[in-house]
């Protein structure tokens, strides 16, 4: 007797028949973020005042042409993990 694990399953969804592993990778692109953190809402953003790196990051140190976040995303090929929000203030 096979045990389950030793054949591949199969699952059949309209119209499509996919393997196990395909749905797997496609339920787990679906579930990650498709959006970084955003700068503007960061407690370590910073505006540096210097015209050629207007941007910086205090938690990484770093000051940068383009938003701190996107130049994490192009170096590391993943989003910043440093993200920390801002804490919102309820005004009366």
């Amino acid at each position: 007797m096979e045990g389950i694990l030793d054949t591949p399953r199969l699952f059949q969804a309209p119209g499509r028949l996919w393997h196990f592993g395909a749905l797997a990778f496609l339920m787990t692109t679906l579930t990650e973020p498709t959006k970084g953190p955003n700068c503007w809402q960061c407690q370590h953003f910073a505006v540096s005042h210097v015209p050629s790196t207007p941007y910086a990051c205090r938690a990484m140190g770093f000051q940068s042409r383009v938003l701190p976040a996107l130049e994490v995303l192009r170096a590391d090929g993943q989003f910043c993990k440093l993200f920390l929000a801002k804490a919102t203030t309820i005004s009366r």
